[in-house]
């Protein structure tokens, strides 16, 4: 299983369960805040060092997203409450995740150059994951500073001579 096919996993779910009732473009609205959102879980694992394969990723995600429908709790927007509920689950579990990444192995290629052979580090999937949430929020940053580029624009009068 690959990262890709991790996130359209997660996002087939919760647009399945949580956004069927709702008005038909909330889903497309919110979907890059939902990628985000879902990144979130690997961002917080690879700063506590802990690295795990895409099938446990997306075994936990689900189970999380399965822990909301039973709770029936009222969720007013999806994309803050899953980036929230991860940070509370990883906390929560935290002695248990770092007991099971310890098993997970680093994945390294070795590559003769000249003399001196090197060895490269693949990135794991929770790396991949990290990567993905500093990319989606760097585009949310340009994004903002952008419109307020665009409005700051628009209020300038022009002077009178």
């Amino acid at each position: 299983m690959t990262i890709p096919a991790l996130i359209n996993d997660v996002l087939d779910v919760l647009r399945n369960q949580f956004y069927c009732d709702q008005r038909p473009g909330a889903f497309q609205r919110d979907e890059r805040y939902l990628i985000g959102a879902i990144a979130t879980y690997g961002k917080e694992c690879t700063d506590r060092g802990w690295h795990f394969d895409a099938p446990f990723l997306r075994a936990e995600l689900l189970g999380l997203l399965q822990s909301f429908k039973q709770s029936n709790v009222e969720i007013q927007w999806m994309p803050v409450y899953l980036q929230n509920a991860i940070r509370r689950h990883i906390g929560q579990r935290a002695e248990e995740l770092q007991a099971s990444a310890r098993h997970v192995p680093r994945v390294a290629t070795k590559i003769i150059a000249g003399v001196q052979p090197v060895a490269i580090i693949e990135a794991t999937d929770t790396e991949m994951l990290a990567k993905l949430y500093s990319d989606v929020r760097k585009l949310r940053r340009q994004r903002t500073a952008a419109l307020k580029v665009k409005v700051n624009v628009k209020r300038q009068q022009p002077e009178l001579i």
